[in-house]
């Protein structure tokens, strides 16, 4: 007895997209409309009513592998043969769904389809016009295929494949725009919308739910007025959860004397969440980086008493990699209390930790302590408060971004992502 197969149906603005479809689309929309939803429907029909074969395309297979995994289990019973290894599916009518990876900027080559589906365009690399026109366009020349290219807007960046197509700038074909923002979903419940609304930078509901455009270049995020209103710190909270700090070890660029830094705050389930406590910032060569481990212990057991921490010390988060790997190979065998920071924490570029930590920042989740605000050091020639100077002026797409000192930017990120876990 032959089996049906029964897709998710779409729901109305899906459809609205689906019916328009043309021989070069290109969708914008929020996150959570569905986009991903749509395109693993479509590439399912398509197979299966038509016996076409299908290449979708995403900037890596971590992408896709959803999409993989639920159509081998919608069209199990259709399926001839399917690899895990090869990310294809063949059907008993020839239809064909293969996922490939853009990581591969000569994916696609060999291969002819009826359809190609890039799917979370924004995030592909800069080579990606030439992997469209010498890779990917070539596959559709034998069926006189269509291409459907899908994302979420990431900033204003004429270099972007993605933000090219949705303008029709300097292209030599022309692609139709779809505009999905994500209260275009009937499923999402409205009230849950509002709330996050009301909870995130505008700047960045307007890129991820309403699916827009946003400049960001020179914009900073992350407001002094947020974190320490009328330039005035707040007292050490007292009756905390727990004290931590955050210790920033990277070398760049080679140098052998680079910027290190550490932030230490107090987490709270009571008041304000998370308070910056104090910071500092110094230079040392890499190998030397261990012995200040004793000393941030120390200040963090100071830090505790005087907050009253009712846990004491989390301890010290580092990043696990570069200088920071020693160091925490060092504190295992010390039996010091050193941990990791989360891979995909530290996976972040730094725009988008910005805009990771910018949500709590701006919900008044975060404070710095007045002793956090007052405090200026010398490091690199310069006496400054640099906790400030680099966190509150940290602007996105900057083009300058590598001459600047980002130590204490990336520590006092680190705490608000592994307390608050925005995003996470």
């Amino acid at each position: 007895m032959a089996k049906t197969i029964r897709l998710e149906p779409l729901h109305e603005d899906q459809r609205r997209v689906y019916r328009g479809l043309g021989r070069r689309s290109v969708l914008r929309c929020g996150r959570r409309w569905g986009k991903s939803a749509l395109l693993e429907i479509a590439s399912a029909n398509w197979a299966l009513r038509y016996g076409w074969k299908v290449g979708v395309f995403a900037p890596d297979f971590k992408k896709s592998a959803p999409s993989f995994r639920n159509l081998l289990h919608t069209l199990r019973p259709a399926i001839a043969q399917s690899s895990k290894v090869e990310k294809i599916i063949e059907l008993k009518n020839d239809g064909l769904i293969e996922f490939l990876s853009l990581q591969d900027p000569d994916a696609g080559r060999s291969r002819k389809y009826h359809r190609v589906l890039i799917d979370e365009a924004s995030l592909t690399k800069p080579e990606m016009q030439h992997a469209w026109e010498q890779s990917i366009a070539p596959t559709l020349l034998d069926y006189a295929g269509s291409a459907i290219v899908a994302g979420t807007p990431k900033g204003v960046n004429i270099e972007n494949f993605f933000w090219r197509l949705c303008n029709n700038e300097g292209l030599s074909e022309h692609w139709d725009a779809f505009h999905a923002p994500t209260f275009l979903n009937p499923h999402l419940p409205a009230s849950e919308l509002a709330t996050i609304e009301s909870r995130t930078h505008p700047l960045v509901y307007r890129q991820e739910y309403l699916a827009e455009f946003v400049d960001w270049r020179g914009v900073s995020l992350l407001s002094l007025e947020n974190l320490a209103p009328g330039g005035k710190g707040v007292p050490f909270p007292v009756g905390v959860d727990y004290v931590g700090a955050a210790f920033d070890t990277a070398l760049k660029d080679g140098q052998e004397h680079d910027g290190s830094a550490v932030v230490y705050f107090a987490r709270n389930s009571m008041g304000t969440p998370l308070t910056i406590l104090d910071w500092d910032v110094f230079q040392v060569q890499a190998n030397l980086l261990p012995e200040r481990v004793p000393q941030i212990l120390a200040r963090l057991n100071e830090l505790a008493k005087q907050c009253g921490a009712r846990f004491g010390s989390s301890g010290i988060y580092c990043e696990d990699k570069g200088s920071g790997t020693i160091v925490i190979q060092h504190a295992e065998s010390q039996g010091w209390p050193v941990q990791a920071i989360p891979g995909d924490m530290t996976a972040l570029g730094k725009d988008a930790r910005a805009v990771a930590c910018s949500g709590p920042v701006f919900r008044n989740e975060v404070r710095f302590s007045q002793l956090a605000v007052d405090k200026q050091t010398l490091f690199k020639g310069i006496m400054a408060n640099h906790l400030i100077q680099q966190f509150c002026g940290f602007t996105l797409a900057d083009a300058q971004a590598y001459k600047r000192a980002d130590d204490l930017f990336d520590a006092a990120a680190y705490s608000i992502l592994v307390t608050l876990n925005p995003s996470f």
